[in-house]
């Protein structure tokens, strides 16, 4: 078959044989490539879950002339916020709960691009498949920074339909950070023997300070930002180990 040949000429990229095999044929597919796709949890069970998603894929959704370029894990950004906010209120394990779907399992193909929802132990709860012609822009590590350095440029590029609550939001923040600072100013002007330099001096710094942290993003080398032409976009925290290699290969078909 020339399957083999094809796939070893895709994007310029050099795989070895042991390598197509395994990304061909997840039913051989060994432990240690398991691993290395699902680093954050490499528990039997996970690697068994993420085993059965590629099976099914192969399978149920992959056409004749498809092969499975590069299988992609990644957290969703904005679910893990909205966890590690539950978790504060509840200390309760709501990240690892079978129903919430953490975890986006993308099959890289030379068609298309099958997103697969899935639980923190990888088992599948839903299927979004995207030809590569609906992929309209990839931006990855510090790219994202240095597009979207505020925060809020990105909310409104996103959430296009919902600019006045995001905008709310922006300035909520901004009215939080001068509450934190006007707070921190005054202990310093009371520690300071009533000091009003010191106490504007703190003031100006404390708000300086938070609003850099409260709405700028961090730059992370993981995070992988897909824009899709129907307007959805997946922002998400690469989990495999080999994350400079999908740096490159999506640089490749970007």
């Amino acid at each position: 078959m020339r399957e083999k040949e094809i796939f070893r000429e895709f994007n310029g990229i050099n795989y070895k044989e042991e390598e197509i095999n395994e990304y061909m044929n997840f039913a051989d597919i060994a432990n240690g490539k398991l691993s290395k796709i699902t680093s954050d949890i490499r528990t039997k069970l996970a690697k068994n879950k993420l085993r059965e998603v590629g099976i099914y894929v192969e399978e149920n959704i992959l056409e004749k002339d498809e092969v499975v370029e590069k299988v992609i894990k990644g957290t969703d950004i904005d679910m893990l916020m909205a966890a590690t906010a539950v978790n504060v209120v509840m200390p309760i394990p709501f990240m690892t709960g079978d129903g919430y779907s953490f975890n986006r399992l993308i099959f890289c193909t030379n068609k298309r691009i099958i997103i697969v929802n899935a639980n923190y132990h990888n088992s599948m709860q839903g299927v979004k498949i995207y030809n590569r012609e609906d992929i309209k822009q990839i931006d990855m590590g510090k790219e994202i920074k240095k597009k979207y350095r505020f925060k809020i440029l990105l909310d409104l590029k996103r959430y296009k339909s919902k600019r006045f609550k995001v905008v709310l939001k922006f300035l909520f923040q901004v009215f939080c950070v001068y509450l934190i600072s006007n707070v921190f100013s005054k202990f310093a002007y009371i520690l300071s023997d009533k000091s009003n330099f010191i106490r504007i001096t703190i003031f100006m710094i404390s708000i300086i300070a938070f609003l850099y942290f409260f709405t700028t993003r961090r730059s992370l080398n993981t995070e992988l930002l897909i824009e899709l032409s129907d307007g959805k976009f997946y922002d998400l925290l690469i989990r495999n180990t080999d994350y400079k290699e999908i740096h490159e290969y999506l640089s490749s078909i970007n």
